[in-house]
């Protein structure tokens, strides 16, 4: 993602403040040129492309399944998909780095 963003990229990530705070448990810091949003929870997988959209939702063990993504190609789907992470955006808090807490 860092380098999608250095070409250009619009790169936006939402975390939930638990995932986060895992990954920063067992990961050395990275150092971010995208924003980081922080929610409460993350119920679904979101990620919005240029020209396709793709969706993941929880299973019952409320782990998030990759292999049942979603690919959503056509236009109906890729704008529900960019709004929906609009949404979740515009509801997000900033997350600063990791000198911050979550």
């Amino acid at each position: 993602m860092r380098e999608k963003a250095a070409a250009g990229a619009d790169v936006r990530v939402i975390r939930s403040r638990e995932g986060l705070q895992r990954e920063t448990a067992r990961l050395p810091p990275v150092e971010r040129n995208y924003p980081v949003r922080l929610v409460p929870e993350a119920r679904i997988f979101l990620a919005v492309l240029d020209d396709v959209a793709g969706v993941c939702f929880p299973t019952l063990e409320a782990k998030v399944d990759m292999e049942s993504m979603l690919l959503l190609s056509d236009p109906a789907g890729h704008r529900w998909a960019e709004a929906l992470f609009t949404h979740l955006w515009s509801q997000s808090r900033e997350w600063l780095g990791p000198q911050t807490p979550p």
